[in-house]
């Protein structure tokens, strides 16, 4: 992974970041902690990045397990600290609080990002 830390923008927007997606949706439990950490060592603005894997991990804040769910949300606040767009921050806690369907959540999501969030 360590090869991946200086990818360009390019390389990762058109290799990269399709893979991620496509196993995201295929095979999320194999893959979400490879992501968090691939996100965590690249040196590039993810603020573009941010609502391509919404979605995806939108998906994964609700999913059963609770290690998913945990992953998810490190992937979440790696987005955001990583983006230099003021935006990001609060576009992703206004979709995460949206789906976890209020704000009753969110200093438990701050905290855990935080935790997880070691760079």
């Amino acid at each position: 992974m360590y090869l991946l830390s200086h990818i360009g923008c390019d390389d990762f927007e058109k290799v990269v970041l399709p893979s991620c997606l496509s196993v995201l949706k295929e095979n999320p439990q194999g893959v979400l902690q490879s992501i968090c950490y691939l996100l965590k060592i690249i040196c590039l603005d993810l603020s573009k990045y941010c609502m391509v894997f919404k979605p995806d991990i939108l998906r994964l804040v609700q999913h059963s397990d609770e290690q998913m769910r945990a992953d998810a949300l490190v992937i979440v606040g790696t987005l955001i600290i990583k983006s230099t767009d003021p935006e990001t921050l609060t576009t992703m806690l206004d979709a995460i609080t949206t789906s976890l369907g209020g704000c009753t959540y969110i200093f438990s999501i701050i905290s855990i990002t935080l935790i997880h969030c070691e760079f």
